[in-house]
């Protein structure tokens, strides 16, 4: 669960129906994206204008990857087939 008011990704355990886990993103979470191939979670992070990889057997962070100074808000995140990870974003303006 990524609620974008909060700077934080919650890990709600289905089967009991509580929080087991509540990892800072350090910026608003955006979409999040599980890779199982890779084994990892994927958030967008709004204004850290960050990927943020999350390890879910430790339940932290493993790693960050800055997006370009130009984007801000990254908003949605999707795994295509080939496991390109594409990014939705609302441009900054230039003039």
């Amino acid at each position: 669960m990524s609620p974008i008011c909060m700077q934080t990704d919650t890990v709600i355990d289905p089967v009991n129906n509580r929080v087991v886990a509540t990892i800072s993103l350090g910026g608003g979470a955006g979409n999040t994206q599980y890779d199982e191939d890779a084994d990892r979670i994927y958030v967008t992070v709004h204004g850290a204008n960050q990927l943020a990889e999350i390890d879910p057997k430790q339940m932290r962070s493993a790693a960050r990857l800055s997006l370009l100074n130009k984007l801000v808000r990254p908003m949605n995140g999707d795994i295509d087939p080939v496991r390109v990870f594409i990014i939705l974003c609302i441009a900054r303006a230039t003039s």
